[in-house]
């Protein structure tokens, strides 16, 4: 072999093998970027005692909304136990224990709803008994459980959470207008606190994002790009969806603040920055485009 050809010949290999080490080089530097640490859970955890209140809940709550008087009388009663837990739970130290495991992070998920459904049953008890305050008081914890059950979590404890959450703010927003001005205030106070804690969209896709990292390793470099692709065919909407509940959040805020000045003032607020600092600390902004809230 002539000199000419070896030059010839490592040149070509020079040439086809650097994309090969440019790719094995990308995917390494992917897949050993260092991982944030992990958040220490709480000791006690208040998930604990969630996870327990819904196992106490009866299964009939699965079909409140058809009940009657009677019938949801012997479902709240029922389920006394059950929400007394819950209740007791609710806003203490919470952090979902997320398992880094191929089999998935976590299967407590039937038992959040169970719950709540139970402090929906109990709500609408109390709003068939013309109770508006008890009635406010389940749909405030149900949005405080929501939360607790994603806090920390991955996509599908997100997704879970803002069910629940969806759950009391639609009734909450049905009994807006017959509220006095002193329960808005309280109200709206409760759900800036609960939003000011609600990661957003990228903060959740961030944490799955963690989560497969952990999980699979080196093979986590194929994983995120297969569940990248799968986001970007079938994600459009579980983002719009989790970006709808945390804007009907923020409106309901809203409404709730400026009730509240209305009632005291006399008037409804010519802007939605009247209602801050005394009724809001801030004007909630579009989860989508960052732009205060009318």
């Amino acid at each position: 072999m002539t000199r000419q050809t070896r030059n010839w010949l490592i040149a070509l290999l020079v040439i086809y093998s650097t994309p090969v080490f440019v790719v094995v080089g990308i995917v390494a530097f992917l897949a050993l970027r260092p991982l944030p640490p992990l958040a220490p859970l709480p000791d006690p955890n208040a998930y604990d005692d969630l996870v327990k209140a819904g196992q106490l809940v009866s299964a009939v709550t699965v079909n409140y909304a058809k009940l009657g008087v009677p019938q949801l009388r012997a479902v709240v009663a029922t389920n006394a136990a059950a929400l007394a837990l819950a209740r007791d739970a609710i806003d203490n130290a919470c952090r979902v224990p997320v398992r880094y495991s191929q089999n998935g992070p976590g299967n407590n998920y039937d038992k959040f709803r169970r719950l709540a459904q139970a402090f929906a049953a109990e709500g609408r008890l109390a709003e068939l008994d013309k109770h508006k305050d008890k009635a406010v008081e389940c749909d405030l914890e149900l949005i405080r459980l929501g939360a607790d059950a994603a806090r920390g979590g991955v996509l599908v404890d997100a997704l879970i959470g803002s069910s629940i959450e969806s759950i009391g703010s639609t009734d909450l927003a049905k009994l807006a207008s017959q509220l006095d001005a002193q329960t808005c205030r309280d109200a709206a106070a409760t759900l800036e606190r609960v939003d000011a804690e609600k990661p957003s969209w990228d903060g959740v896709m961030k944490q799955e994002n963690d989560w497969i990292r952990r999980t699979f390793g080196m093979r986590s470099i194929v994983v995120e790009f297969i569940f990248h692709q799968q986001m970007k065919r079938n994600g459009a909407r579980t983002q719009k969806n989790y970006l709808a509940e945390q804007l009907r959040l923020r409106r309901l805020e809203l409404d709730l603040a400026s009730r509240a000045y209305e009632l005291e003032q006399g008037h409804h607020p010519a802007s939605s920055a009247d209602v801050v600092p005394e009724y809001l600390k801030a004007v909630p902004k579009s989860p989508s485009t960052g732009k205060n809230l009318n």
